[in-house]
């Protein structure tokens, strides 16, 4: 028995497939199968990522077939340029298929017992500008999909750092504001984490911040004074730590 009341006919040109669950394009407003979702060389914007049209709010969907999730956000692969959803973000989420994705996550082993390649083997090579930036990338990632910060920021001034604060070892994958100093970092992160803030008591040990070492971040400068002059960068583990005076 047929049902051609049922569904929707795909409308990508020289498709016309009969699906029971089209996707309906955010951007154009046609209805689509699920190979069509997003290639459909869409009406609006031929490459579908366009960011803003007037009067539309965009939202973006996965390219994975089989995952119907949508975002407000733009969650783009740096190796493949797909959008993706929050739960497929990462490149080993949605298998990437890039090859510059493939050559970073390659592990080439050292099969061979002889004495000069054993020591060979030992010897690391340094990465190049280009790995090394795609390792940020990718750490960066990894910190945006598990970063924990407060709510009241905005999407679009939130910076991402790993952080370390006193009595743990791990770092807490962490969102603060571009617009706040190192002084409010330092007292939502206490507040946060439930760690004594006596910095306006004397006597007691004071709680700064550092990007490493025993130098302390001036607390009147904002996260994006320290991004723009190179002092910090995004995705870097800064460090909450106690001095005492």
């Amino acid at each position: 028995m047929e049902f051609p009341s049922l569904g929707r006919a795909c409308e990508a040109a020289g498709c016309g497939l009969l699906d029971f669950l089209p996707f309906e394009c955010d951007v154009c407003g046609g209805v689509h199968c699920s190979d069509h979702r997003v290639d459909h060389s869409c009406r609006t914007d031929p490459s579908g990522f366009r960011d803003e049209i007037p009067g539309i709010r965009i939202k973006y969907n996965c390219f994975l077939p089989d995952c119907r999730a949508t975002e407000l956000v733009d969650f783009r692969c740096p190796f493949c340029s797909r959008n993706f959803c929050s739960g497929h973000r990462l490149p080993e989420d949605h298998s990437c298929t890039s090859k510059t994705f493939r050559k970073t996550a390659q592990i080439k082993p050292t099969t061979s017992d002889s004495p000069s390649s054993t020591a060979n083997s030992m010897k690391v090579a340094p990465k190049s500008d280009k790995s090394k930036r795609i390792a940020e990338k990718v750490a960066l990632m990894k910190i945006k999909a598990k970063a924990k910060g407060s709510p009241s920021i905005p999407v679009d001034e939130r910076v991402f750092m790993n952080v370390e604060v006193p009595g743990c070892c791990q770092g807490y994958p962490t969102f603060l504001a571009f617009y706040w100093t190192a002084g409010r970092a330092i007292d939502w992160l206490a507040e946060s984490h439930g760690i004594a803030n006596r910095n306006n008591e004397p006597g007691h040990p004071r709680l700064f911040i550092s990007a490493g070492g025993d130098a302390e971040l001036d607390t009147s400068r904002t996260f994006r004074d320290f991004i723009s002059s190179g002092v910090l960068t995004m995705g870097q583990t800064i460090y909450l730590r106690f001095r005492r005076n």
